[in-house]
């Protein structure tokens, strides 16, 4: 499980840093024509290309996202938290079950 949660949260960082890599050559293909923002960059540069950047960065999000709720999901201080909590539950209920 953590083999695949740290898989994950590279894969996501890589991702993340592939888009940052996509609008810097954008950025870089406009070189001579006085491109100096981002909002520039975006009204040269057609929807769909900048699109490419934008989902790419958000898979990268969600996946990094996923690998470090995998890697919290399977630790073993949540496990043990877990486990005493339906300890105490079922302590509770028999307390409750015994005063009826």
């Amino acid at each position: 499980m953590k083999s695949l949660a740290t898989k994950l949260i590279i894969s996501g960082i890589l991702i993340i840093v592939l888009s940052g890599l996509e609008k810097v050559l954008i950025f870089l293909s406009f070189k001579g024509q006085g491109v100096t923002d981002t909002l520039t960059l975006k009204a040269l540069t057609p929807s769909i290309v900048w699109n490419v950047t934008e989902s790419t960065r958000t898979f990268g999000i969600i996946i990094l996202i996923a690998g470090a709720v995998l890697l919290i999901a399977g630790s073993n201080f949540v496990r043990n938290q877990i486990k005493t909590m339906k300890i105490r539950n079922a302590e509770f209920e028999a307390e409750e079950t015994k005063r009826l």
